[in-house]
């Protein structure tokens, strides 16, 4: 039995895929091959700038002068050239024929207010299909309690805090018994329609998790750019819209803790939720994977949640995220390269990585910058017009392939600036690499001034 047929989409198309006030970047949402040709010519001119770099520019120069600028460059050019990978293909992803499966909906929840509770409550009441919701309080509060009283939802909380987010879920999934689990964030609140366009993907059985994007309602946030209000751009619609679409290709999809259905015999087989990082649903995605199961993308925006409201919410929420990533990172673990994956996911997730360690290039650049202006110290033994004719074509065709593959989600320099609000945070970080020490969960604050968004 399915469900009703798959009416017109309740939320906003992807960024991506509808015109934004990135004229330049919108216009090549249409012209794809364009854009990969672009990026193809950029890869080829910073092969040969590299090249040159090393055969010309390396002469008589000290070790500690011209290796970490090279480096830096180097850095960037795998940088882009894993990004080109994942931006390659923006595959539509149309809603296939709805299943009748029943659906446990999980709503874990700290210290968020009712205020930002009750909409994620009434929103999950109105999700069309067989459903059963259910409200996680790792706080045990009599106030949230007499909320689930309130609207007749199951109620539950444990005698600890143990592993967080993870192991709040952990502790309620022997009581659960839905075919699927759709778990949401306390403050994302789904679409009617969010079943109608995921669970067809659970025909295969070989389908571990579905993922949908992230969108945000409170249009105010540090998140959000004032000049693209209409559209709801944010400074993770790059990641939603462009790249986890493209990373179907590489099978290299990750669960991003919120707005995904997951199949729950395969979670229990897998004995729930992975504890070991802070970021628990990058490390469930990558044991599924390594199990041989299929994490997919549907590019859709089926949920609308909160972004952090202020700058300091905005950090703590990056720099947890990178502590995750470095902990799966660790040497002694290394979660994302291992031998099951194939090297084209090993790849996107490497990208990953260096996105978080981006930090250390912009540091050097910094510090060469001040060597060169301060003490006239020159990590280059050739500066002329070669240089110019070498650097300049691979920078131009470069920032415009970036522009042309970002397709209107992203402001040519956004990201560095973005870089550079959280440089501190994600520095302070790089611990999670070699600490043994486990890292404390820290819950993004949220629950200012809502604009925009749904009704």
């Amino acid at each position: 039995m399915t469900l009703q047929d798959p009416k017109e989409p309740f939320a906003p198309h992807p960024v991506s895929m509808a015109p934004t006030e990135l004229k330049l970047g919108s216009w090549f949402q249409k012209r794809e091959k364009l854009a990969q040709t672009l990026g193809v010519i950029a890869a080829l001119l910073g092969l040969n700038y590299l090249i040159w770099r090393i055969i010309v520019t390396s002469s008589d120069q000290p070790f500690w002068r011209f290796t970490p600028f090279f480096a830096a460059e180097l850095f960037g050019y795998l940088s882009f050239l894993i990004f080109l990978l994942d931006a390659w293909h923006v595959a539509p992803t149309p809603r296939r024929t709805p299943l009748n499966l029943s659906v446990d909906i999980v709503i874990p929840t700290y210290n968020e207010d009712i205020d930002i509770l009750e909409p994620t409550i009434i929103g999950a009441l109105a999700v069309r299909g067989d459903t059963k919701v259910w409200l996680l309080d790792d706080n045990r509060r009599p106030e949230i309690k007499a909320l689930a009283e309130k609207y007749d939802i199951t109620y539950r909380d444990r005698a600890n805090n143990d592993h967080a987010k993870a192991g709040n879920i952990n502790a309620s999934l022997p009581y659960m018994k839905g075919e699927l689990l759709l778990i949401l964030d306390a403050d994302h609140v789904p679409a009617p329609d969010f079943l109608e366009a995921t669970t067809g993907y659970f025909s295969d059985e070989n389908v571990a998790l579905v993922q949908t994007a992230h969108s945000f309602r409170n249009l105010n946030s540090v998140s959000h750019d004032p000049r693209d209000f209409k559209s709801g751009r944010n400074d993770q619609s790059l990641f939603f819209d462009v790249l986890l679409p493209g990373r179907n290709r590489t099978k290299s999809v990750l669960w991003c803790g919120s707005a995904a259905l997951i199949s729950r015999k395969i979670l229990v087989s897998l004995g729930g939720l992975s504890t070991y990082s802070i970021i628990e649903d990058f490390e469930t995605s990558l044991l599924m994977r390594q199990k041989g199961y299929a994490v997919v993308y549907h590019n859709e925006h089926l949920i609308q949640g909160l972004a952090a409201d202020n700058l300091q919410a905005h950090v703590i929420q990056r720099n947890r995220w990178a502590q995750g990533l470095f902990m799966i990172f660790r040497p002694s673990k290394r979660l994302a390269v291992k031998k099951e994956f194939g090297f084209v996911e090993r790849l996107s997730y490497i990208g990953g990585l260096l996105y978080y360690l981006t930090p250390i290039q912009r540091m050097i650049y910094s510090f060469t910058l001040i060597g060169v202006c301060l003490f006239s110290w020159y990590p280059v033994s050739y500066i002329g017009l070669w240089y110019f004719v070498f650097w300049a074509p691979f920078t131009v065709i470069n920032l415009l392939s970036v522009s042309a593959l970002e397709r209107g989600t992203t402001y040519p320099f956004e990201g560095t600036r973005n870089m550079y609000i959280t440089m501190e945070a994600y520095l302070r970080a790089l611990k999670g690499l070699w600490s043994r020490q486990g890292s404390k969960f820290a819950v993004t604050p949220k629950g200012e001034i809502d604009l925009g968004g749904w009704r």
